[in-house]
């Protein structure tokens, strides 16, 4: 049975805040509109100019929306042989509601697909998820229906970065905890780390699923981040039960030779997927192919590590084959790995491979 963690950076939508070329753009544009507004002898090309600035910035939610994406979009549906139009048009005006959304690159959602469907997981787990909507939708319409579960548990820092989690076959999700606000001080926190038990015909499954994306919550009302994370161990020993299969999985923001995840691996007495002896993934080519850089995944120098599978010794020994997928991630010079042929821009990417493990 395959478990595999990918922080997708959200499936279809993104927040424009988390869009550094769109915010570019739109304070552009805003300076554009900007002096039409102070022209006195208007145009009606200068009014044209200045209804189709207001509709790209999205400033009213009922703007149309870029009819060049929209035909990019339809030509991605109709390659990729997901059937009708209309569930897709439908997810748009469901998720149109929230202006400050912007749909990604069909080419970098296409490749999301690709190194979902390439792991073939039968227990995924999601960072950084929009929404249940934009799940069942991405599943339906790039995966193939490939699961028939989802999970889905909504971020509050209001930049749509939920928590989600798909399983497949009699794979369930049986009980979903946050963290008890009683037991940290700083609320913003609470909702960065969910615990799954899991249903599995390999046995129970406890599976903490962490984001640690947001540095601007860290120092909060006086909360340090080893304060904070003393905290989550804690109260991760509580909820984790010790006859089951026990993993810590997602995004810590942090290298593996740092404090934090020496105290996390430490304190939980957990291991990294990627220093197992049975985890494989094709190196690096070019100048890093024989030299493994401080911080990275152990398989070249120049993709750096910021997600991890942590396993406990149980779920390490009845592990018997770990791996990475970073086909759809662009590499950076001089170093070079195997990517997808297409993928020659990052608009195209994503920035995190698809980490899994397979149990015995």
């Amino acid at each position: 049975m395959r478990i595999a963690s990918f922080n997708v950076e959200n499936l279809i939508f993104r927040h424009k805040r988390l869009l550094p070329e769109r915010m570019d753009r739109e304070e552009a544009l805003a300076g554009e509109m900007d002096r039409l507004m102070t022209k006195v002898n208007k145009s009606v090309g200068d009014w044209e100019r200045m209804r189709r600035i207001w509709a790209i910035i999205n400033w009213d939610t009922d703007a149309p929306r870029d009819e060049h994406k929209d035909l990019e979009w339809h030509e991605l549906i109709a390659r990729s042989g997901a059937g009708d139009k209309r569930r897709l048009n439908q997810l748009i005006i469901q998720t149109g509601l929230n202006a400050n959304l912007f749909r990604l690159n069909p080419e970098s959602i296409k490749n999301k697909a690709r190194m979902i469907n390439e792991t073939d997981a039968d227990i995924l787990v999601l960072q950084e998820v929009e929404s249940r909507e934009c799940m069942t939708a991405f599943n339906e319409l790039f995966l193939d229906n490939l699961y028939n579960n989802a999970v889905f548990i909504p971020s509050m820092d209001g930049f749509a970065r939920g928590m989600g989690i798909f399983c497949r076959d009699d794979n369930k999700v049986l009980e979903i905890r946050s963290i008890d606000n009683a037991f940290v001080s700083n609320k913003d926190l609470t909702n960065l780390v969910h615990y799954y038990r899991i249903h599995s015909k390999k046995g129970p499954f406890d599976i903490l699923n962490v984001n640690l994306t947001r540095k601007d919550v860290w120092n909060t009302d006086g909360e340090g981040l080893n304060s904070f994370f003393d905290q989550i161990i804690s109260w991760t020993k509580l909820q984790m039960n010790r006859t089951a299969y026990r993993m810590v999985v997602g995004s810590f923001n942090h290298p593996p030779h740092s404090d934090l995840m020496e105290k996390i691996l430490s304190d939980l007495r957990l291991t990294t997927s990627n220093q197992l002896d049975c985890f494989s993934a094709p190196l690096d080519r070019g100048t890093g192919a024989h030299y493994h850089g401080l911080g990275t995944y152990g398989v070249g120098k120049n993709l750096l590590q910021y997600n991890y599978i942590l396993l406990d010794k149980l779920t390490a020994l009845k592990t018997i084959s770990a791996g990475m997928n970073r086909k759809g991630v662009v590499p950076m010079e001089p170093g070079q790995w195997e990517t997808y042929d297409d993928l020659n821009n990052r608009n195209k990417a994503t920035n995190n491979p698809v980490l899994s493990i397979n149990l015995v």
